[in-house]
Order: structure tokens, then sequence, then C-alpha cells
């Protein structure tokens, strides 16, 4: 007996075709498939509301200033809102780019004005030739809209301002032509007697630092610029820039003196101390990093806390002429020095709970105004290269962030270099360019930080955890100015639905063939199969209503080694109906996704 079973419309994976009259099955039968031809949609269809979290892995700050038992997490509205970082989905049938869309809107509900954050939500479809089916959404560094005043601010459009306060002998008066620029004023020539913080922070976390892959442009958030007040030639003595710390110069736990106010700046081996700096002038120039007693184990390096006090500055010469602006040819021009610090993040500590941040100091090559990648620059300098770095633990010690002397301005300071200028000539200064970091804007207060986050997770609720194949995404950064990929979750939705495998059932008759699922607690078990079907959408498929709103994907399978199957009726079967059902062969999910199917098959007697 042939049987040529149509499902009804709109279930193709669950379905009773009732007959006319009794269909008699002899005793010893076997049954076999002949074709199955299988019909769904190319939109994802959700049965219930579906959500998507946003999980933060680490931030900074970790906790909240004010209430330090409490975890930080920048997108809740404060720190006393329970509840999980969450959107719904509502359920019902999307297009690829409609589910891309609410996705996208969805984050942005979790990043309105009042969760103080700098981030926006990505998405993009179709990229790099993966032709309407790429799913590629995130996060990335914004620098404000309609909606939000962002603490970001980008390195191509911001002079990095000087603060009114943490300055001695120094004007900071904002110029028509470069910004705001530090010049020494009123102290003694020949010595670092004046120095001028600048007033954000700076925007330290950046995890691909000027590579550029994949043809996409490299993010360039924390390169900072500098560059002397006076031309070439007209820089004899001495300039300096450094990495300080803010809250550092506010004072921590420990008592010492450090660079602050209205105060001379702290001098250690005739420069001034700061975390890691730059000493340059026409003809010289070198690298510097502050250190703390106890030898070998004093460099930065080796720090379990960052509340340490800086005892001595050990150096690393490095080619002045580098920072000699050139023509095409080489020649030097009547322009001013100029180099880069570049503090940076391994593109791998991205995945990881503990980071370090490495230095490099850079030059444009000749004939360069500006550089987008590496290769733009010579690398004068690379800490990396000598085993030098900030650890986790100069962010993250439980010292500054949940002991018993921890404050507000300790656990700010996970957050915390600023620039230091400083000259040696009354009338000589430098300006200072990059990404900065406003803790205040937007009204954040220490109840509601503005934070940087450096890693995090996308989860998915069950139905749409089948869609992407995973109920989580990898740890992802939004600490790019760009929509990098490289930190975006991406998937392939047509590949998914290409790798389905399916099995057939045929629910009244006593079939004995046995499968288990992907679940390896369950063991193999006893069902009516009457065939199983890998990948029928990969192998073979043909679409319908291409450019409509609900496209038709169809796929006939025929097996290629036709397999029966004994029934196990020692007597005569006598039935009206045959009960159809198409399941997911990985874990035995009913295949909603089926919309129509045509099953035919063969019973004979053996």
């Amino acid at each position: 007996m042939n049987f040529n079973l149509s499902s009804p419309t709109e279930n193709g994976h669950q379905y009773i075709i009732n007959f006319k009259e009794q269909v008699v099955i002899p005793p010893g039968s076997k049954v076999k498939l002949n074709f199955a031809e299988l019909t769904r949609s190319s939109n994802v269809v959700f049965d219930e509301d579906q959500s998507i979290t946003i999980d933060n892995n680490l931030v900074f700050p970790t906790v909240y200033p004010t209430e330090r038992t409490k975890s930080n997490d920048p997108f809740k509205p404060d720190k006393d809102t329970a509840g999980t970082n969450k959107f719904t989905i509502p359920k019902g049938t999307y297009s690829f780019i409609s589910l891309l869309t609410i996705i996208f809107n969805g984050i942005r509900t979790l990043i309105i004005p009042s969760r103080q954050t700098q981030y926006i939500g990505t998405f993009q479809e179709g990229l790099r030739g993966v032709a309407d089916n790429d799913f590629i959404f995130g996060l990335r560094l914004s620098s404000g809209d309609d909606e939000i005043t962002s603490p970001f601010q980008n390195f191509m459009d911001f002079h990095m301002a000087l603060s009114g306060t943490d300055k001695h002998l120094a004007t900071t008066d904002p110029d028509f032509d470069v910004g705001f620029t530090y010049k020494k004023a009123g102290g003694v020539n020949g010595t670092y007697d004046s120095y001028g913080f600048t007033n954000d922070h700076i925007y330290h976390l950046c995890p691909r630092p000027l590579n550029d892959t994949n043809g996409d442009q490299a993010p360039i958030q924390n390169l900072i610029k500098f560059q002397s007040l006076n031309d070439y030639g007209n820089n004899p003595n001495d300039l300096f820039v450094g990495l300080n710390g803010k809250e550092y110069s506010n004072g921590l736990i420990n008592a010492f003196t450090r660079t602050s106010g209205n105060n001379p700046p702290v001098l250690k081996d005739s420069v001034p101390t700061c975390f890691f700096g730059v000493e340059f002038s026409d003809t010289s120039a070198r690298i510097t990093w502050g250190r703390t007693t106890g030898g070998r184990s004093g460099i930065i390096s080796k720090w379990t806390t960052q509340d340490n006090e800086i005892t001595n500055m050990r150096f690393t010469t490095i080619s002045s002429t580098d920072f000699v602006q050139t023509d095409v040819g080489g020649s030097p021009i009547a322009a001013p020095l100029r180099g880069y610090i570049q503090p940076y993040q391994d593109p791998l500590d991205v995945a990881q709970d503990r980071f370090r941040i490495y230095c490099r100091v850079l030059s444009l090559k000749s004939g360069l105004t500006e550089g987008r990648v590496l290769g733009d620059f010579n690398v004068l300098y690379d800490s990396k290269d000598h085993d030098r770095f900030f650890p986790y633990e100069f962010f993250v010690s439980a010292d500054l962030t949940t002991g018993a002397s921890a404050t507000a301005n300790t656990v700010n300071s996970q957050i915390p270099f600023v620039m230091g200028c400083y000259a040696k000539q009354n009338g000589d200064g430098v300006n200072v360019f990059g990404a900065t970091f406003n803790k205040s804007s937007n009204g954040a207060t220490d109840d509601k930080p503005n934070t940087m986050v450096h890693n995090f997770r996308f989860g998915f609720s069950d139905e749409i955890a089948k869609v992407f194949d995973t109920s989580q995404s990898r740890l992802l950064s939004g600490n790019v100015g760009e929509n990098s990929v490289d930190y975006q979750f991406i998937r392939d939705l047509q590949l998914n639905w290409k790798t389905a495998n399916y099995g057939i059932l045929l629910e009244n008759l006593p079939i004995g063939n046995r499968k288990n699922t992907t679940e390896k607690r369950e063991g193999s078990k006893k069902m009516p199969i009457l065939a199983n079907i890998p990948s029928p959408f990969g192998t073979n498929q043909d679409r319908v209503n291409v450019f409509g709103d609900d496209q038709q994907i169809i796929s006939v399978y025929e097996p290629y080694n036709v397999i029966e199957s004994d029934l196990l009726n020692i007597d005569e079967i006598s039935t009206n109906n045959m009960k159809v059902k198409l399941i997911n062969m990985n874990d035995n999910t009913l295949a909603k996704e089926i919309s129509k199917s045509v099953i035919n098959f063969t019973i004979h007697q053996n």
C-alpha cells in the first residue's frame, strides 16, 4: 500500500490524516519512506514572547562608588533597580531584517540616558557578501546623539581641555587654531616646576590597537597626540607629557605627597612623577615608567594596587628625530614636534576577566599628516616588547573597591588616567588631543556612574536560542568606535536552517526504531520513526515568493539508501487515520518551522 499524506495549511509538523474507510495492515509488515517534501518559511517564527539579555562580565567601576557592596550595572537605571537587563521580542513572524531591527531597538531601550553609558546599539545585514542572512549586532562607542550626551568624545574632533584647578604656574587658555594649550608661565627656567592636567579622563580601553583587519577602519580612540607649542628648532629645552591619575592625585588611602592642585609637581630623578611618560625636545627623547620601593618588585607591572608612592623613575632612550615633521622627501619642516602615546589592550584579553594595558609611543611616517592604521606610524617604543604593562590589579584591587578604607574616590580610580603636561622653560608648552571620558556628563553621579564595559555577552531565551544555535554569545566588547565585526555577535541564519536535521514519526504505527538526543543524560529510546532526514534544506531547496514578505523554501528529500523498518505487529492492524509528527533530530522538539509537508511512504507485507 502506498500513502501520500499532505499536511493541512500552516501546519506541516504535526497532523492527523483521516481515511474514508478502514486501512488494514497485515501482520509482520514493513514500512519505507519514498520521498518527503518539506516547506518552511525563510522568516523566523516565535510561538511565545522571547527575550535577549545583556549580561555584564566586567565593567568599570566594578562597584557603585557610593554603595560598594553592590556590583555596578550600567544598563540599569540606578543601583537600586532589581531584575535582569533584558528586552522582549513579541511572539510572531519576522523577516531577517525585521528581527534585526527589533533587536537593535531593544538594545537601545537598555541604553537610554538614565543608564549613563556611552554605547550605542549596532546592527548590520549582509556584510562582506554574505547576502541577506548574515546577522550582526552588538554595541559600539558613540559620541552621543539626540537622546544622550555621551561621556565618550571621539579622537578626531576633540581637543583635550586642561583642568582649571590641577595646574601650577601655567596658562591653559584655549587657542583658536589648535585647541587648549598648556604653557609654562612664571616659573624658574630649567626645572619642571609647572604643570597642567587634562580635565577629563582618557579612554584607555581598546581591544584592537590600530590593527586593520577584514577591511574595517581601525579604532583610534585610545590614541593620544601630543605636540610642542613651538616649531622644530625652537625647542632646545625639555617638554614632558605623562599618564597621571586624577583620583590618585586626590589621594587614595595611603598618605604621601602627590602632584595635585595649585602646587609644584612632584619630581623624582629630575622629572615629574607619573605612571608612564615621554620627555622630548628638538634633540632628545626618552620613555619613563614610575616605580615604587622594592627593587624589581617595584615596577608597575608588579603592583597589586594603584595606591603606591612613586619613588623613582626609570628611563629608556628613543629616537627624537621621529617627532620632527617632514615633507614627502623626508626633510624637516617648520612645524611643532609631534608624537603619540597609545595605551592599548591585547585583543585576546577581551574574552578574559583579567587584562593588561600596554603602552606604545608612535610617530607618523614621513609626509603623512594623519594616521589610521599601524602601518601609518613608526613604533618608537612598545612596552609589550619589554614586558612592561599596567596589570589588572592596578585597576581592580580590593583595598580600593571593597576594603574597609575604600571611598568613592578610590573606586573611581578604576578609570584612572589623565594627561599631565610639563615644561622647563617659560613660554614653552604642549597641546594634547585624544578621546576623553567625562565622568560627569549627562548628569552622572556616584550613584549612577558613567561606565566603561570591558566585556559583556548576550543571552537568548529558548526559541531565539534555536534561531542563533546558541543560548549565549561569546564575550564581546563595545570599546571600538566603528561597527567592527570582530567584537559583535555574528550568525549566518541561512546556515543555521540549512544544517537543520529532522525525523518523521508515524505515531500510531508500531515502529520500533531507536534514537537519542544531544543531551548526554538521555539514553536511546524506542520511537515510531519512519525516517531521519539529514539537512534537507542544505542539499536540495528551491524558493518561492522570493521578493515577498513570506518567502517559502521547499525541499524534496529522496533517501539515497532506502531503509525498510519492521512493523512490530503480530496481529492485523485496522485504522482510519495516520498521525504524522516532524521533530528536530537533535532534541526531539517539534519542528514548528515546517509549515507544510508531503510524506510519501509504502507499507507492504514481508
